[in-house]
């Protein structure tokens, strides 16, 4: 059963008429998926309810306008550079991919992100307590999720001897997830694998080939292409019979076997909170980059005993949420 809190795109809970802002104000919510992505407008609906019950009425006083592209970067490019001279008051985005070309668009609109890998070390901000710029938001931790993929791989299936991390390698986050993983396989004397896929049509030919040898499991590791594919990935995975864990619950709930990502609803509605300071003054750059507050474990039992692997009790006790 889903235990996930379910709003509607525009929330008209009542707000006392104090805590409502008088000045009209436009956000922009660039989306780098299909606006048919049931999941992801999932988490934009939460965030447009939350800035509702902080007081942002969209046709009140908030004009929202969305743009979703894909993973089209030129298209990414495009409506950043029409949000920019639209002059909007904030922007809402998600990944890393697409806040670099916001970046490159824009010094002064705001922009929040959410899930945003290593937002330092790319250069979108100073530091996380400190920004500065015009950019903030709430990052993904890599590296450490990495390795409890890892960890869950094994722990389901405990034959695996053999894992192949498949990433995009366009993904700036992918480099230091491979160096955790490669460290945790190694000190479980494992085999490791690297699998990158440029080309998304490639992913069918590329499980099929790395799922022939016996005894090996299968990481996903988050990337904005490769969960824009993933009833053709979880359809690929299946076919072969082989485990397979991954980085966003979206893939579970799309048929995949198992994942431990962090509450993305969760850090939408957080982003929210960003989105409403910025709307009333504040400036993005003194807002602090936080990190995930919850991480979420789903299971998927059809998948499990299609594949003849029974969920172990110690995974179904600690699972947020279980597909039958």
């Amino acid at each position: 059963m889903r235990r996930r809190d379910v709003l509607g795109l525009f929330c008209l809970a009542a707000i006392p008429a104090a805590a409502q802002p008088r000045e009209t104000k436009t956000l922009a919510i660039l989306m780098p998926y299909p606006e048919t992505d049931a999941e992801v407008r999932e988490r934009v609906g939460l965030a447009i309810g939350e800035l509702s019950k902080l007081g942002w009425r969209s046709g009140v006083n908030l004009t929202v306008v969305q743009s979703w592209v894909g993973d089209d970067l030129a298209k990414i490019r495009e409506a950043a550079r029409r949000f920019v001279e639209m002059k909007v008051d904030a922007v809402l985005t998600t990944g890393s991919r697409v806040v670099g070309i916001l970046k490159e668009e824009t010094e002064t609109v705001p922009v929040i992100f959410t899930a945003t890998s290593d937002p330092v070390g790319r250069g979108f901000v100073t530091s996380l307590s400190h920004p500065g710029g015009n950019i903030t938001g709430f990052a993904l931790i890599d590296g450490v999720l990495a390795s409890k993929l890892f960890e869950l791989l094994i722990e389901i299936v405990p034959s695996t001897r053999r894992a192949v991390v498949v990433y995009n390698p366009k993904n700036p986050s992918a480099a230091g997830n491979l160096k955790a993983i490669a460290q945790s396989a190694s000190e479980m004397r494992m085999a490791f694998v690297d699998a990158p896929v440029s080309n998304p049509d490639e992913i069918g030919a590329l499980v099929d080939s790395h799922s022939k040898q016996k005894d090996t499991g299968l990481i996903f590791l988050s990337d904005l292409s490769l969960l824009a594919r993933r009833s053709q990935v979880v359809a690929a995975v299946a076919r072969n019979r082989v485990p397979a864990v991954y980085a966003d619950d979206a893939m579970v709930t799309a048929g995949g076997l198992i994942s431990f990502a962090p509450d993305r609803d969760d850090l939408f509605r957080r982003a929210a909170t960003y989105v409403d300071r910025v709307l009333r003054g504040e400036k993005a750059g003194d807002l602090p980059v936080q990190l995930p507050a919850r991480f979420l474990l789903f299971v998927n039992r059809k998948a499990a005993d299609a594949l003849g692997a029974p969920i172990p009790l110690s995974i179904l006790a600690r699972a947020d949420e279980v597909i039958e």
